[in-house]
C-alpha cells in the first residue's frame, strides 16, 4: 500500500471573483435599439463618443486587472454577474470593477468573512465613492489586498422584512418606498417606536450610515459617521396639507429597534440599493427595517475619507439650498 504523499507546505492559492460592470456602450451595441440611436451611433455623435470612452477606459482597467491576477498567481473568475454558485461560495475576495452600482451590487455577495475590494474602472464615469483603487493605483492596492495588509472598514447593513420575511440583510446604501408611479403620491403608515402616523409623501428613504452622503443628504438628511450603530429615515416630500399633522419627517433609528411602513395603496414598491433589487408591495403589507447582523468588510476605505467625502458633500447640499447671493 502507498503511503501518504508528505505535504510540501505550499499554500493554496487565492480565489478571486471579479464582478464587471456592463457598460453603456455594451447595452448600446445589442439589439432594441431605436433608429435615432442608431443614426447617433452612425454619426458619432458626441454623447455616444462619451460613452464609447469611458467603455474604452473600462476594458483597459479590466485588461490590466486580469494581468494582474494571473501574476499573482491567483485562481481568477470573471462575471458580469453574481449567484450562488460553488465558485462564488469558494472566493476569499470579491472585486467589483466598475463603479457605484457595480459595488453595490458586488457587496450583496460579500460579507464579513468574504472581503470586498472596489476598483473604479473608468473614473470619468463614476464617482466610486468606495473604491479603493483606479488603475494607476490598482497594482498597490491589489497585491495590499491579496496578502490581507490593505486596510479595511466593518460596515453596518440593514435588514428589511416583508410581513416578517427576511427580504435581504445586506442593504448596503438604502431603500425607497414609494408609489409604483413616480407621479403619484405614496400613502402609508408609518411607524418608528410608539410613534404611528398616517402619511402621503413621494415615498420614504431609509438606510445606513454609509448611504448617509449619497440619496439620504440630497433629500435633506445628515450624514451619519461610518461606525454609527443607527439607521436614517427621510420623508420625501411630505404633503403639509391642513390634514397632516406630522412629526416623523426625519430620524434615526438605534440598535434594536425598527421602523415600519404599512402600505395603503394598491401599487407600491420597494426599490433596494438603487436597482439591484425591485420588490413590488401589496396593499395592508408591512415593510420593516432594522439594523443587519450580517456586516460587510469592506477593503482599503477608511473612516476618514468618508468624512472627507461628507463635509464636501454637505458643502455643497447647503449651498443647493441656501445659494449665495
Amino acid at each position: 500500500m502507498r503511503g501518504k504523499r508528505p505535504s510540501t507546505g505550499a499554500k493554496k492559492p487565492k480565489r478571486v471573483v471579479v464582478l464587471c460592470k456592463t457598460t453603456n456602450w455594451q447595452l448600446l451595441q445589442r439589439g432594441g435599439r431605436s433608429a435615432a440611436v442608431r443614426k447617433r451611433l452612425a454619426a458619432g455623435d458626441p454623447s455616444i463618443a462619451f460613452i464609447r470612452s469611458n467603455h474604452d477606459e473600462h476594458q483597459a482597467t479590466r485588461s490590466e486587472l486580469r494581468r494582474l491576477l494571473r501574476a499573482a498567481g491567483v485562481e481568477v473568475s470573471f462575471r458580469a454577474r453574481l449567484s450562488d454558485e460553488p465558485v462564488l461560495a469558494e472566493a476569499d475576495l470579491i472585486i467589483a470593477l466598475g463603479g457605484d452600482g457595480t459595488l453595490l451590487r458586488a457587496s450583496h455577495w460579500a460579507s464579513e468573512a468574504r472581503p470586498l475590494l472596489g476598483i473604479n474602472s473608468a473614473p470619468g464615469a463614476s464617482v466610486g465613492y468606495f473604491c479603493a483603487a483606479k488603475r494607476d493605483s490598482m497594482a498597490s492596492a491589489l497585491a495590499a489586498a491579496l496578502d490581507g495588509s490593505l486596510p479595511s472598514l466593518t460596515l453596518a447593513r440593514m435588514a428589511v422584512h416583508i410581513d416578517d420575511t427576511l427580504i435581504t440583510g445586506r442593504v448596503l446604501n438604502d431603500v425607497l418606498f414609494a408609489n409604483a408611479s413616480p407621479a403619484l403620491a405614496t400613502h402609508y403608515e408609518l411607524a418608528v417606536g410608539s410613534t404611528v402616523e398616517a402619511h402621503v409623501s413621494s415615498g420614504v428613504w431609509v438606510g445606513p450610515p454609509a448611504g448617509s452622503t449619497a440619496a439620504q443628504l440630497s433629500a435633506g438628511g445628515n450624514v451619519l459617521p461610518l461606525e454609527a450603530p443607527l439607521l436614517q429615515y427621510i420623508v420625501r416630500e411630505p404633503y403639509l396639507g391642513h390634514l397632516s399633522r406630522h412629526s416623523l419627517h426625519s430620524g434615526t433609528i438605534a440598535p434594536g429597534e425598527s421602523l415600519t411602513l404599512t402600505c395603503q395603496m394598491r401599487r407600491a414598491v420597494l426599490y433596494i440599493d438603487g436597482l439591484m433589487r425591485q420588490v413590488p408591495i401589496d396593499v395592508g403589507s408591512r415593510v420593516r427595517c432594522e439594523r443587519s447582523t450580517d456586516p460587510l468588510r469592506l477593503l482599503g476605505v477608511s473612516p476618514r475619507l468618508h468624512q472627507l467625502h461628507a463635509d464636501h458633500d454637505a458643502c455643497d447640499a447647503a449651498n443647493e439650498r441656501h445659494p449665495a447671493t
